[in-house]
Parts: structure tokens; C-alpha cells; sequence
């Protein structure tokens, strides 16, 4: 089912060099005898980047910062570098942050790579496509 894109339409995300299997992480999830909860998130697509970072939640990162714990210690750092939410996407080993704003991600991605050497990559999410084939089909 086509979800709306959500308010936020910037994120960053950080690339660490931690390899993570993903069996690895789903046994280790069944073995931890995890799982959350579903909490509807209220109208999230008017919700700000800080204001939906907090409803984000991935029962991954768990058996994930088990596995690997360098990988927790990377997000808290940059946690603490970006005074901001991080979450790690799938089962790893990226991680990322909201913005609303195209600049600031940009800015702090310079500013993880120099505290950490990580890679951190700005990325628009959700960007409207524009379809030049058809465009230019339909004016001729």
C-alpha cells in the first residue's frame, strides 16, 4: 500500500564499515525473544523530524549493538556529536537521522566525518521524480 512521504524529507546516513549478517541478527533477535509493540504513530506525515525520530523504533538495533558493539558506541557518538535521534535501518549496519531541512544534513555530515572518519551521505528522501521521456511526449 502507497504511503504518503513523510514531512521530513532529508535524511543522513552513516556508513559504518561493521559487517552485519543478517541471519545472525535475526537468530540472535529469536534467541533474545524480542519484539515491540505496535504503537500507531499519530498523522506522521505532519510530524517534524524531531518530533517523529522518537516513534521510530527498529527491535533490531538490540540484538545488532549485541552482536557488535562498536556499532552502539558509533551511535552514541554521533548521538552526542549531532544532539539528535539516531536509529539504525533494517538490520544494520547503517544508521541514520531526520532532517527538514536540506542544508543542515549536510553540514553535519561533514561534521561526523571529521569527528569519526565515517562516511555520512545526505540523502533526500521521497524527491518528486520527474519523468522527461513522457514529459516530452506529451508536448510534442
Amino acid at each position: 500500500t502507497p504511503l504518503p512521504p513523510p514531512k521530513p524529507r532529508h535524511a543522513l546516513l552513516f556508513l559504518p564499515d561493521i559487517p552485519m549478517p543478517t541471519p545472525a541478527i535475526f537468530r540472535h533477535f529469536d534467541d533474545l525473544h524480542l519484539g515491540s509493540d505496535l504503537h500507531p504513530i499519530p498523522d506522521w506525515t505532519n510530524l517534524t523530524s524531531s518530533e517523529l525520530l522518537p516513534h521510530l523504533i527498529n527491535d533490531l538495533e538490540t540484538p545488532a549493538f549485541s552482536l557488535q558493539p562498536k556499532l552502539k558506541e558509533i551511535k552514541d557518538f554521533i548521538e552526542s556529536t549531532l544532539s539528535r535521534i539516531v536509529r539504525m535501518t533494517g538490520s544494520g549496519s547503517t544508521l541514520f537521522t531526520l532532517y527538514d531541512e536540506p542544508d543542515e544534513p549536510k553540514s553535519m555530515a561533514l561534521k561526523v566525518n571529521q569527528a569519526l572518519n565515517l562516511r555520512a551521505i545526505p540523502v533526500e528522501l521521497a524527491p518528486v521524480i520527474r519523468d522527461d521521456l513522457h514529459e516530452n511526449l506529451a508536448t510534442q
